[in-house]
């Protein structure tokens, strides 16, 4: 019998076997309560845990504290813990998180952790709170509104501009490879984030982000040192330090070319949508990337929204992959009423982005993810290559490859490739979709256990990503952990209005790499 019992209903309590509530007076240690108890068999990775709590200061021993209060507060080791890990012991503690109606409506899922200024965490609650919510209808696109009868129409959206600095170098060496960095990240991020990219100088806009870049040497070895500066105030948004012994060079330049690409589709996210941003007559509008691949109904509505604006407004053929994406990410998710239209929408969206931008990685990253569904397995896999020649380290391209090598029966090579785009800084604008990639290409060289890892993390990462939870129901119920496949199973349940096993089961469902790896008897385990 449960001695304790968790209500995320309302505010978070810690409730003994006689009803009384235990004081846990810190909103850190309920919402550490909270997470564990959302996560996959009730286990997190430490590092999870500091990231969405204590993302500064000393999150190790912050972490250590609140488990210790806990454990005296509850009178009992109420967790488990393992190497990287640790879990809730839900043979001591029972969760109630169904909201129960009062005078008012359903209770509020963890009301009281609203306080909490992390944004990973302020994330997470967010997909928890819209997972566990009624679903509502099949999305479809608003249509642009006209502004009001005499009023102007609002000024149009332009790129965030993004201008290359002047780089602080003792030698011209130096300076070339602090100019490569620069010049790399921006061409890179820019179809990511609506950019335009400027050169310094006396002309230079004062608006949009400046990169600048200090480099010094020497005894065989380079530091670089990357920066984003918003211009119109000089403040600095990021700066990182990469150091490395000359014979490493290239590898660290790899890595701080995708390191200065996301602080700068991130910085860039901050501008987006104030009035008077970008001086007079310009409105700075940045691409909604994190919610292009955030796989919620309603964030993936903004995003499509916010691009068929950019679009309008003469967008690039980023904007246009962007939004091609968008539909594939709808369509997997089964957001959208007519499959089929969805579908041919995201394969003329991509078509109409290689033509506007024809050797832009990202373009033929999203067209092939889309070929693959329209015209085959083998123009995919032509598409992907492509996007490889193009830009090599792009995470991006080298997942969307992955995909293609997969589906053409190159499992070693598509895992290589998955993992390479994992551990790649890029992968960081995006983790769960680089996590179910991950999950999948593991299953293709027939590592179910590191798939089913994989899979549990992008469930962490995206509360309400249904393909990952349907791949971990699957894989779970196959290793015999049945309370972990019941949890997705009851999410997809809350997420699908007309999830059924049944409906799992058939040949629409979108499941085809568990179909092929004969992992459906999920299907017929009763579960729900």
């Amino acid at each position: 019998m449960h001695r304790l019992t968790l209500h995320l209903a309302g505010p978070v309590r810690l409730v003994d076997g006689q009803g009384a509530e235990l004081p846990v007076k810190s909103v850190k240690a309920r919402a550490l309560l909270a997470v564990l108890a959302m996560s996959h068999g009730a286990r997190c990775q430490r590092a999870r845990l500091m990231e969405l709590l204590w993302s500064r200061g000393r999150a190790q021993e912050s972490l250590r504290q609140e488990l210790r209060k806990l454990r005296m507060t509850a009178g009992a080791d109420i967790f488990l813990g393992g190497t990287g890990w640790v879990g809730l012991d839900r043979s001591v503690v029972a969760v109630e998180s169904a909201s129960p109606q009062d005078g008012f409506g359903p209770a509020e899922f963890c009301d009281d952790l609203d306080t909490i200024r992390e944004p990973e965490f302020e994330d997470w609650l967010r997909d928890c709170r819209q997972a566990m919510a009624p679903p509502g209808p099949a999305f479809r696109p608003p249509e642009p509104e006209a502004p009001p009868e005499g009023r102007a129409p609002s000024r149009p959206a332009v790129p965030v501009r993004i201008t290359i600095g002047a780089c602080d170098c003792a030698e011209d060496g130096q300076r070339i490879h602090a100019e490569m960095l620069l010049r790399d990240a921006a061409h890179r991020a820019a179809p990511l984030m609506h950019g335009e990219i400027c050169e310094s100088g006396p002309a230079a806009p004062a608006e949009g982000l400046l990169l600048g870049c200090r480099a010094a040497g020497g005894y065989g070895r380079i530091i670089l040192q990357p920066q984003v500066v918003r211009a119109e105030d000089g403040k600095v948004v990021w700066s990182q330090f990469f150091a490395a012994p000359d014979e490493l060079l290239a590898e660290m330049l790899a890595d701080a070319v995708a390191a200065t690409t996301v602080a700068l589709v991130s910085a860039a996210s901050k501008l987006r949508g104030a009035e008077g941003t970008g001086g007079p007559g310009r409105t700075e509008a940045a691409i909604p990337f994190a919610d292009v691949f955030s796989f919620d109904r309603d964030r993936l509505a903004r995003a499509d929204a916010q691009l068929a604006v950019l679009q309008e407004g003469g967008g690039s053929g980023g904007i246009l992959a962007l939004r091609a994406m968008v539909r594939h990410n709808q369509l997997m998710e089964r957001f959208v009423a007519d499959p089929h239209e969805c579908l041919d929408e995201a394969d003329r969206l991509a078509h109409h982005a290689l033509e506007q931008s024809p050797q832009d990685p990202f373009a033929l990253s999203v067209a092939s993810l889309t070929a693959g569904l329209v015209h085959g397995d083998e123009m995919a896999l032509e598409l992907a290559v492509m996007a490889k020649r193009a830009d090599p380290d792009h995470a991006f391209v080298r997942q969307s490859l992955s995909v293609a090598l997969s589906f053409t029966g190159h499992a070693e090579e598509a895992h290589a490739e998955a993992n390479a785009a994992r551990s790649n800084r890029m992968a960081l604008l995006a983790p769960p979709l680089f996590h179910i990639r991950n999950a999948k290409s593991a299953l293709g060289v027939g590592d179910r256990r590191a798939a089913l890892r994989w899979g549990i993390l992008a469930v962490q990462g995206a509360p309400s990503f249904r393909a990952a939870h349907r791949f971990v129901a699957a894989l779970a119920y196959d290793a015999g952990e049945e309370e972990t496949a019941l949890r997705s199973l009851q999410a997809l349940r809350a997420l699908e209005p007309d999830f059924s096993l049944d409906l799992m089961a058939g040949d629409s469902y979108p499941v085809f790499t568990l179909r092929a790896a004969g992992l459906m008897a999920v299907t017929r385990s009763g579960l729900i």
